[in-house]
């Protein structure tokens, strides 16, 4: 039994979610950590706070111990929630006729599509039970373990001690499915979380998600194809993406609009399917914070992009947040999802 298991365990026997936590989003640009704590059904945000990244080998080997991760005092949780890009994960959503069984569990495996499945970790979650005459529908993801391994290493004695592992593109999903109104209801809406090197697009329709897929599309490829074409530095290049001082939109629509056509034949496929029609679009991530990007989605969705923080609904306490933090927040959702999944008994 893993430690995390076995933490798990201690605290099911308890019947008792754990109280306190912070979520640690390990990106590629910085660390993002948010640290929440329950009191009876009320959750705050006791701290928060971007710390410079971890660099994670190319090619880790079974062995490789990290040096361990120097936290803020302010963010020393009893657990916590980690959480990884979602560029090396595999994210499906799959349905099977009938109710959702033990044979129906039995096949998720096969139906992942992995070369080698004893060299992941594979979870999924139910999100239609189904019936006799109607489908389940249960969403699987798979991490390469080698990978998954290393950032619980990064905390060897605690605290905090590693509760649970997320997905950044699945942990954005479940702080904004906590916020009030955002995706309940009788519409359809959607959210996209653009990464370093991925995104991740998912369709809700009545609450429940329908669609979600993982890009090989990030700020990343925007950047490279600027560096490129004027010839600069990656510094540069990010720094022209985001102030503009430079007109950089060709290389924004040469990168952006393959992206957005993939996009809309998913948006179109579902809106068939489920004989429904999008009505809102929500963005997050670090792509959230660049205008041309955010222009190009727009205009091709032809909706209002949708701006959300991941701390609604929460009551920040005084001086948690860093002056850094203030005006990000929409940086933090993935941190915020993953630390609140395990406040609420779902991590």
């Amino acid at each position: 039994m893993t430690m995390r298991e076995t933490i798990q365990s201690w605290i099911k026997k308890l019947d008792r979610a754990p109280r306190d936590v912070v979520g640690i989003d390990f990106g590629s640009s910085n660390i993002k950590c948010v640290r929440l704590r329950r009191q009876n059904q009320e959750i705050s945000v006791e701290s928060a706070a971007f710390l410079p990244p971890f660099q994670m080998p190319a090619d880790p080997q079974p062995d490789y111990v990290p040096p361990p991760l120097s936290l803020p005092r302010s963010l020393l949780a009893p657990y916590c929630a980690v959480v990884v890009p979602s560029e090396l994960a595999i994210l499906k959503v799959l349905t099977f006729p009938g109710e959702f069984t033990a044979e129906t569990e039995g096949q998720i495996v096969s139906h992942m599509g992995l070369d080698n499945p004893d060299q992941y970790r594979i979870s999924y979650k139910v999100l239609q039970q189904g019936t006799p005459r109607t489908e389940c529908r249960i969403l699987a993801v798979a991490y390469p373990d080698r990978f998954a391994a290393i950032p619980p290493r990064l905390f060897p004695s605690g605290p905090p001690a590693p509760f649970s592992l997320e997905i950044a593109g699945l942990a954005s999903l479940s702080a904004l499915m906590a916020i009030p109104n955002a995706l309940s209801g009788t519409e359809t809406s959607g959210s996209l979380e653009i990464e370093t090197h991925s995104s991740v697009f998912a369709i809700f329709h009545r609450g429940i998600p329908i669609l979600i897929r993982k890009f090989n599309f990030g700020i990343d490829t925007v950047v490279s194809a600027i560096r490129q074409g004027l010839d600069v530095s990656p510094q540069i290049a990010y720094n022209l993406l985001t102030d503009g001082s430079i007109d950089v939109s060709q290389w924004v629509i040469a990168t952006v609009q393959p992206f957005v056509k993939q996009l809309l034949v998913s948006r179109d496929f579902v809106e068939r399917r489920e004989n429904a029609t999008l009505n809102r679009l929500y963005l997050c991530g670090s792509g959230a914070r660049q205008p041309a990007i955010r222009k190009e989605i727009q205009h091709a969705f032809e909706l209002e992009i949708m701006n959300w923080n991941p701390l609604e609904g929460l009551t920040v306490s005084p001086h948690a947040l860093p002056e850094e933090v203030r005006g990000e927040e929409c940086r933090l959702a993935a941190a915020v999802g993953a630390a609140r999944a395990v406040i609420q008994g779902e991590g």
